[in-house]
Formats: structure tokens, sequence, C-alpha cells
């Protein structure tokens, strides 16, 4: 009976200490983004991106997100969405690491959960103060070289339908798009759900970059992702990058947990995409 409770005491020990090294242990991905529409002057151009990041604790995870960003050097973050939790929100956590981030320019959409916070706008008004630029259903010019892209950002439709009405949801989406995404120009959309593909596809959008399903959650190998929000169980939109027509979909496994407080197979994620003509 003792050795049994021995043996049961390391077995919990080893799946703690894997479920801890799972959640706090990041992978960096790189992928690169060929078009020929991309103007020669963001031929190598770096796209840094950061999704989820639900207000995490982790000194561990955000040390190693911030070493990378000082080796790789991109030239620009963006943030899609999640960046605070609204089930245990701690707005100063993320504020914190945002002031961390050095000589990068940061660019940053809110998801669904900033748009079930009271204080948002708080919250926003203190990004912009530390020299976020927040984007809520605009677009922008970015340049390198002399020359521009557009880059187009949309806060969580949820902002103005609520999270039940998928529907709904879908034409704001739509809305905003066929309005700012004008096809004279490379254009990068930011926003934070992947399960919209068809619609950013339908626009005509180049690079889409977007979070949300946090990879799945639980990976089970040779089965793959079990859930994710708004895509149910076995999702096919959770990571990596997709390509339909002309459309470059990325999206980020995240970097916190929320409902879910565990990672299995689905490491947090800091991805790098280089543009390439």
């Amino acid at each position: 009976m003792k050795k049994a409770l021995i043996i049961l005491i390391i077995v919990s020990i080893m799946i703690l200490l894997y479920l801890y090294f799972e959640d706090t242990s990041l992978k960096v991905s790189n992928y690169d983004v060929k078009s020929n529409l991309l103007p020669n002057g963001f031929h190598g151009y770096k796209i840094a991106h950061i999704s989820d990041f639900h207000n995490t604790k982790s000194n561990r995870l955000k040390k190693q997100i911030l070493k990378s960003l000082e080796e790789q050097k991109p030239n620009i973050l963006v943030i899609t969405g999640d960046f605070i939790d609204s089930r245990r929100t701690d707005m100063n956590v993320s504020l914190e690491f945002i002031q961390k981030i050095k000589d990068i320019p940061i660019y940053y959409v809110a998801g669904n959960h900033e748009s079930r916070i009271k204080d948002y706008n708080v919250f926003k008004e203190k990004l912009l103060n530390l020299g976020v630029i927040v984007l809520e259903n605009t677009k922008i010019k970015l340049m390198n070289n002399g020359q521009s892209i557009h880059l187009i950002g949309l806060q969580d439709p949820s902002f103005e339908t609520g999270e039940n009405n998928h529907n709904k949801m879908i034409k704001v989406v739509d809305n905003y798009l066929k309005m700012l995404a004008t096809k004279d120009n490379f254009e990068v959309l930011l926003i934070h759900r992947p399960e919209l593909f068809e619609i950013y596809t339908q626009n005509n959008v180049d690079l889409v970059f977007s979070g949300h399903a946090h990879g799945g959650q639980i990976v089970i190998p040779f089965v793959g992702p079990i859930l994710a929000p708004n895509q149910g169980f076995f999702p096919k939109l959770t990571s990596g990058v997709h390509t339909e027509k002309n459309t470059n979909l990325v999206i980020s496994r995240g970097i916190g947990n929320s409902l879910c407080p565990i990672r299995i197979n689905n490491n947090p994620e800091l991805i790098y995409v280089t543009l390439e003509k």
C-alpha cells in the first residue's frame, strides 16, 4: 500500500511538471509569406505576432517572449485580441509587459474578452499612453523604404453583436471589409477570429493575423486539436498558416489560458512572419 502511494505521488508530480512546462515553454514559429503584390520596399519585412495573452502571470513565459523579440528585432509587433482576460482581469500585468518591449512599434486590436470588460476604455487609454496603436475598424498605411502597404484593424465583432450571433458577426466583418479592403495595395488584416476565414478570402485580403482558437487547447497525436471557441470539436483553424486563393491566414496558438487552465501538446506561441516579394 505504501509503495503504491509513493508511485502515485511520483506520477502526480511528473504530470504536474509536464503541465507546467507545457504551459510555460514558448514555441517560436517562423513563416514566410510571398506575394507578387508586395512592394519591393517590404521584401524581408518581419512581423511579430502575439495573441490571447490573457494577462498571463507566468514570468518564465514573458521572459522568453521578450528575449526572442530582442533577438529577432521585428519591424512591428501585432497583438490580435484577448490581451486581458475577462474572468480574472489584471490590466497591470498586460501593461507592464508592454512597457518592457523596447523599440518595436505595436499594433493592437481587441478580442471578445475585451468586449466583456466594462473598463475596456480605461485599458485602451492606458495602451495609447504607452504608445500602442489601437486599431478599431480602421485602416492605416505602414511605410518602409519609401513604400507603403495597408494595415486594417477590426476589433472583435462581439462589441457590436454580442458573442452568440455568428451570422450577425459575419455581416459586421463583411461590411467593414467592403469599406476598408479597397485592393489598391497589399493589405494586412488584424482580427481576433480565424473562423471567419471565408469572409477574409471573399474580400481579397492578402494576409490575416488572428488567434482565439488557443491551438485547440489539447492536441492528440494523429487526431489533432480537440476543441476551439466558435468552431466546436475537432476544429480545423487553430494554428499555422492557411491559404485559400490569394489570402494567407496566420493563426496564433496564443500565450495564456482562460477557461481551460491547461495545454497539452500545444505550447504557447510567438509567431514571426517575414514578407517576401
